[in-house]
């Protein structure tokens, strides 16, 4: 009979035990991490929705200005912050204490800011003298001396005059040729055409009246109409919409041709898009009436003699309406981080500070008062401090000449703008990439190609801003109106925009050079509007500036009784 060895059995047994809770330990060791995975995904997701909510109640209650306690407790080394000590000249002279200050006579009274204001107004004075109804004191009968006049201002407003201006052209027939042809000979003063036939009360001061408060007061068609309705001018919005697109297609497009030439000779020109909603849109291809549409905004630099903006609508934001629109431009752009304008080609296109400084500031934002600018700094607060500096040492030199710029960046700017990038890099990979200071990190690592170009010119800028505050008007306009009906009336908006933003830049009065051009393009034959004709009256052109500039009124007195 065969023997049985029970201890050799136990020991299997115990192996296998515990193999088993080897295993058995090892697979709760996963499932344990795969939790933890999941726990730090949960944990960071929570932080992103937390960070999210700080900023929609930032953006809803909080203040929306970008502006911050200025001082300085990080790790930027001392010799990148002493522009002032290094841009300062020794050997400039200091001026004088008179033109510091001018001392005034005893009893001369300073000129108030008020006073400076009005002093161009006209003044009428309006006399209220009581000795001239009264020729002695009422309470004793004595006679009454002079001592002094009181003198209060008030500014005085006359509403809009309205009237009809009736064109009254008399008609005379010859008699001798009557009596010898059999024919009239008929005889009459040419009349001024219509600005648009059949309109009926459409007039060029009307139209521009009217264009003027919608693109540059934001007021929509609606509420002029009601406006006008309270006037007893039964005027329609359906009336006013058909006379901006008429006078944008017949007198003011081939304006904005012109000006869209010109703009292309230029060497510096900065470019932004806004969205707009336009309801009724030929081949939307599937877009609902919510869907965007687009106003790309292009324009002038600084350093342009002629400043010039131009707005054009598309149903999209697609890249090939700017590449059409800048065709055969090929030198300096200035654009935020869309990465639409980075696929054209030939177009050195010059990156945004202060898109970047939006990003730290976003972080910034959701840093409790109380904690903000304590040592150590947060990393939004460093790199706020770092892209400060440099919009600092803008400031310091932009009264320099461009050639003078161009030397002071690359001596101050470059070593602050190349710490910063050294910055970015090593701290990275160190924070959440969904994470706000994340963003604004990985943000400024992929322009960073694109931010260092302002260093190429003098004549470039820090910032796309001059874009953003030419955008500006349409998005306010865009807060009233809301919408466009239709693509005509869409790009009707952006010849009219274009128009009238360009006169103000070229510090034109907007509402006399709409109803200037009108009045005289009115009276030349289309056919006959050649490009040198049409030249004239460009935002820029000596014809324009001679005869739209705003109006300073003459100082007069007037005396009433």
């Amino acid at each position: 009979m065969q023997s049985i060895d029970y201890s050799l059995m136990n020991k299997q047994m115990l192996i296998n035990l515990v193999i088993e809770q080897a295993e058995h330990i090892n697979n709760l060791s996963e499932k344990l991490d795969t939790v933890t995975e999941e726990l730090d995904k949960a944990l960071l997701l929570a932080g992103q929705y937390a960070e999210t909510i700080a900023t929609l109640n930032f953006q809803i209650f909080g203040v929306s200005s970008e502006k911050r306690r200025k001082g300085f407790a990080g790790p930027i080394p001392d010799n990148t912050l002493n522009e002032p000590e290094a841009l300062a000249d020794p050997n400039a002279e200091e001026p004088t204490i008179d033109e510091v200050t001018k001392p005034r006579n005893r009893g001369e009274k300073k000129v108030g800011k008020r006073e400076e204001d009005f002093k161009n107004y006209p003044v009428v004075e309006v006399l209220h003298d009581y000795k001239g109804e009264h020729s002695e004191c009422e309470e004793c009968g004595g006679n009454l001396r002079y001592i002094a006049t009181e003198t209060r201002d008030e500014l005085v407003v006359i509403p809009e005059t309205i009237f009809i201006r009736r064109h009254l052209t008399p008609a005379y027939a010859c008699d001798c040729c009557e009596k010898e042809n059999d024919k009239a000979s008929i005889h009459k003063a040419d009349t001024p055409k219509a600005v648009i036939p059949n309109s009926g009360i459409a007039s060029p001061s009307l139209i521009a009246y009217i264009a003027f408060r919608k693109y540059f007061m934001g007021l929509p068609l609606y509420r002029q109409e009601k406006e006008f309705k309270l006037m007893n001018m039964p005027i329609s919005r359906q009336n006013m919409s058909n006379w901006m697109i008429y006078a944008s297609v017949r007198y003011f497009k081939d304006i904005f041709d012109i000006m869209h030439y010109d703009l292309l000779q230029y060497e510096i020109i900065h470019c932004d898009e806004t969205p707009v909603k336009v309801l009724k849109e030929p081949n939307r291809k599937g877009k609902t009436k919510n869907s965007k549409s687009y106003f790309w905004l292009f324009r002038t630099g600084r350093a342009e003699p002629n400043p010039i903006v131009l707005y054009k609508y598309s149903p999209s934001r697609a890249h090939d309406i700017p590449e059409e629109f800048l065709k055969g431009f090929n030198n300096y752009a200035h654009v935020d981080g869309y990465e639409a304008y980075h696929l054209i080609k030939g177009i050195n296109w010059v990156g945004c500070w202060a898109h970047v400084r939006r990003k730290f500031m976003d972080a910034y934002k959701l840093i409790p008062p109380k904690d903000r600018g304590k040592t150590p700094l947060t990393l939004c607060e460093v790199g706020l401090e770092y892209i400060d500096k440099l919009f600092s040492i803008e400031k310091e030199i932009s009264e320099l000449s461009y050639d003078k710029v161009f030397d002071k960046r690359n001596e101050f700017s470059l070593p602050v703008m190349d710490e910063f990038f050294t910055w970015v890099d090593m701290n990275l990979e160190t924070v959440t990439s969904g994470s706000r200071v994340g963003i604004a990190l990985t943000y400024a690592s992929n322009q960073k190609m694109f931010l260092k170009k302002f260093l190429l010119d003098g004549r470039l800028e820090l910032s796309n801003n001059r874009a953003e505050r030419s955008i500006r008007p349409v998005a306010i306009g865009r807060k009233n109106w809301m919408f466009a009906d239709t693509d005509n009336g869409a790009d009707a908006s952006t010849i009219l925009y274009s128009l009238i933003l360009s006169s103000v830049e070229n510090s034109l009065d907007p509402f006399k050079y709409i109803e200037f051009v009108l009045e005289e393009l009115s009276q030349i034959p289309q056919e006959e509007r050649t490009e040198d004709i049409l030249r004239n009256y460009l935002p820029y052109s000596e014809h324009i500036l001679s005869n739209c500039k705003p109006t300073i009124p003459a100082s007069s007195n007037t005396e009433v009784t």
